[in-house]
């Protein structure tokens, strides 16, 4: 499926490169560096995808403006994982090391600052009056909102699915939302058509970070996508299986619970490991599919209601959400 979404942005895609690679390239030495490290491997570019082939249900010809949005807004997203890698104390990321381990934490929080500011810089230069200047700065306050929210709830007994939902909406929703709304300003949409095309989005991540939640609790999802399983856990992340998993607990063993979580430096060999079965065996991942499959729907009606043909937009929804 990936090919056929693929083929036809061939050359955009190529061009969302190029950008990449001018927005981060720097004179310092250090900074050069970090950016190759990170941009260096191409991973599924979801994001770009999905406002290319938003823009392309309102254009066929991809306007420079949306290739630049694409750019900036995988380097935005790369450079969270940069900041979340400081914050979870992670030195690996899917499958290399991770910035921060490379760097340490200082540098590489300003490493991640800098690529942010740079590449703001050098994709709105020309049209400084833009009005995706501040929705974009919207979209670095929302994911910082709900980076911070992830924080106060870590371990936290008083975590519920309520909670749950407005971090995964701040944290990854927000920045899907964010293309589909680019992908379509930039197109020449109408801002009803814009502010529906950043619902199909919004719709689609919050699905896509459940998908993701669901591979912490596989130990299999360490070969398939690179994803060592059981680190939420460690972070004290407490995703929505877990959630699902707490709701079948009583009072007792949901404290045994909580007192385990918080002191991961004393947990015997195989604890975890018994954890996550335990999760698997609650029924949990079938109640997440049930959660993806909702907000699949959810996608799928704002698509309709949006009214435009689109040949693979029906394709990269299904990828995203499931």
């Amino acid at each position: 499926m990936l090919d056929q979404l693929y083929a036809p942005l061939q050359r955009e895609l190529s061009e969302v490169e190029r950008y990449i690679a001018l927005f981060t390239q720097s004179d310092f030495p250090l900074l050069e560096h970090v950016g190759k490290h990170l941009f260096g491997r191409k991973g599924k570019q979801l994001r770009p995808l999905l406002l290319l082939h938003t823009h392309s249900l309102f254009h066929t010809d991809i306007a420079d403006e949306a290739l630049r949005c694409a750019a900036l807004i995988e380097i935005l997203h790369t450079s969270s994982l940069v900041h979340d890698d400081v914050v979870d104390e992670a030195d690996r990321r899917r499958g290399q090391a991770s910035a921060r381990a490379l760097l340490g934490n200082r540098t590489a929080v300003l490493s991640g600052d800098y690529l942010i500011s740079n590449a703001f810089i050098r994709t709105f230069h020309e049209v400084p009056a833009s009005p995706l200047i501040l929705s974009m700065l919207d979209i670095i306050r929302t994911m910082c909102e709900g980076e911070l929210l992830q924080l106060q709830y870590t371990a936290h007994p008083d975590m519920d699915e309520a909670v749950y939902e407005r971090i995964i909406a701040g944290k990854t929703a927000a920045l899907f939302g964010q293309c589909g709304y680019c992908g379509a300003l930039t197109a020449g949409a109408t801002a009803a058509q814009a502010r529906l095309a950043r619902q199909i989005g919004e719709a689609a991540g919050m699905a896509f970070q459940i998908k993701d939640d669901l591979l912490d609790i596989h130990t299999e999802s360490e070969a398939e996508e690179g994803k060592t399983a059981g680190n939420d856990l460690k972070e004290g992340k407490l995703t929505l299986p877990t959630l699902y998993y707490l709701r079948t607990l009583d009072a007792a063993a949901r404290q045994a619970f909580f007192d385990w979580l918080q002191r991961p430096t004393q947990w015997l060999p195989g604890e975890l490991e018994s954890r996550l079965a335990a999760i698997r065996d609650s029924g949990a991942e079938a109640y997440c599919r049930q959660r993806m499959a909702e907000y699949a729907r959810q996608a799928q009606q704002a698509f309709e209601r949006l009214e435009r043909p689109g040949e693979h937009y029906a394709d990269l929804l299904n990828l995203i959400c499931c």
